[in-house]
Parts: C-alpha cells; structure tokens; sequence
C-alpha cells in the first residue's frame, strides 16, 4: 500500500499512476474522482478546480491531485488516514476503486 501526503494550505501535487494488472489505464473519460478518507470525501465534482486533473495525461494513467486547499481539510486532525479512490466513468457509473492508499494529513 503506498502512502501519499497533503500538506494543509500548500499546492503539493500528488502524481499517482493507475494500472490495472501491471498496465496503466487511461482516465482521461472520467467523469468524477473521489478520494474518501477520515470523515472527509474529496471529489472532483465539488472540488476546486483543479484539485483533481484526469485529462492533462490521463489518457497515460496518470492522475494529479493538488488538495492542500480543500475546505473540508481545514479542520482535520494531522495523521495517517486509509483512504479509498474511485474512479466514475460511463463504464462504471456506480464506480470503480482502484485502490486503498494511506493518506498523511500535515
């Protein structure tokens, strides 16, 4: 399981690649991310924009996230956090999870 930081208030960008047995998926026909962790769900149908970027090299897999500025951040506790991405696409529009990760809150 890899573990990825949000700085609070800071414009850290997370690059994570998603790959489906080995081979990285395109994303770029997304239709919304979320990123649930602690009480908090981010996602990309509410988020600031830019927070979530799945077309800029989404068609290589690769998904940014710049959430150091997400409100819902602002009161939450420092700490690690098991955190579930989902992926909605009109494949998958009840969405698909992609992985568990650990996200460390600072």
């Amino acid at each position: 399981m890899i573990t990825e930081t949000i700085y609070k208030n800071r414009d850290n960008i997370i690059k994570v690649e998603l790959r489906s047995n080995g081979i990285a998926q395109a994303i770029n026909s997304a239709t919304k991310i979320t990123l649930e962790f602690g009480d908090a769900t981010l996602s990309s149908a509410t988020a600031t924009t830019g927070a979530f970027d799945y077309t800029t090299y989404g068609a290589t897999g690769r998904l940014d996230m710049k959430l150091g500025h997400e409100a819902s951040l602002k009161t939450m506790r420092s700490g690690q956090y098991k955190a579930r991405l989902t992926v909605f696409d009109a494949g998958y529009t009840n969405g698909r999870v992609w992985d568990d990760l650990i996200i460390e809150v600072k």
